[in-house]
């Protein structure tokens, strides 16, 4: 085997080419029968993940700390393990932002959030520490067996981070992104429901 690096060096080029034809998918019509072997099929593969956060809660200010996040995603197979990594740490962060601190609003049809510096997003040295699992479970139909893991890696971030909350203080946030002044509202009416105990 010899490296692209030195390949580059020679003035030689090295390339390959592949044809992948996916499978076809149908959307569902309405009144057909989706079950058994000829029903459609709105997806060739289907991706899964799960995530787990540890987080650190103020309940004096209502600041919530996210300290880390483990997200275990089954891609099929990594074709490239490096980005696979990427891609999951990606979506983390982009949740972490859903769940902590951005906030698009618009009302009666109109933006209120209309520059970018006001949206919230995350700033490097708010990040945790990301462990990424990749696990390979290969799919027949996928291109070497790999499966789609395009935003997949983003979806489980927030609830994960609002269960770790939960189990760290007792209270549910029901609108997102839990910033400090629905963390504290949320204490306080745990309080007023339960003046002499956290709700568990």
């Amino acid at each position: 085997l010899i490296a692209l690096a030195a390949l580059a060096q020679r003035g030689q080029a090295f390339s390959a080419q592949h044809h992948y034809d996916a499978p076809e998918t149908n959307p569902v019509p309405e009144r057909v029968p989706t079950g058994g072997e000829n029903g459609h099929r709105l997806h060739f593969a289907y991706s899964f993940g799960a995530q787990g956060a540890m987080v650190a809660v103020n309940e004096e200010t209502g600041e919530v700390r996210v300290l880390k996040i483990v997200a275990a995603h089954d891609v099929g197979r990594a074709i490239s393990m490096p980005n696979c990594i990427n891609q999951i740490q990606g979506g983390v962060v982009m949740g972490l932002g859903y769940a902590l601190s951005e906030e698009f609003r618009v009302e009666g049809g109109y933006i209120q959030t209309p520059r970018l510096g006001d949206l919230g997003l995350l700033r490097l040295n708010r990040l945790p520490e990301i462990e990424a699992i990749v696990v390979e479970n290969p799919h027949p139909r996928g291109p070497y067996g790999a499966k789609g893991m395009g935003e997949l890696a983003l979806s489980p971030t927030a609830p994960a981070v609002i269960n770790a909350i939960h189990d760290a203080i007792g209270v549910w946030i029901h609108e997102l992104p839990a910033t400090p002044e629905r963390v504290l509202a949320a204490l306080k009416r745990q309080a007023e429901r339960h003046p002499s105990r956290k709700e568990r």
